[in-house]
């Protein structure tokens, strides 16, 4: 089994494994959840960002005669 990466390490080879099939599917899975995962921590972060945004905007707009 190779498993082909974009990284400078290249890519690696794994001899023997008994089965294959159900590897390649862990290791999409686990891509996946990465994926899914780091979306949601920059959507968490979008909204803390928004949230301090409109914080200083009401501090800015609550000084004003």
């Amino acid at each position: 089994m190779t498993i082909e990466t974009a990284g400078v390490g290249g890519n690696f080879t794994f001899d023997h494994v008994p089965d294959p099939d159900q590897v390649q599917r862990m290791v999409f899975e686990y891509r996946e959840r990465f994926k899914w995962q780091q979306r949601e921590r920059d959507w968490n972060n979008t909204l803390d960002i928004l949230e301090v945004y409109q914080q200083i905007y009401q501090r800015g707009n609550s000084s004003q005669p």
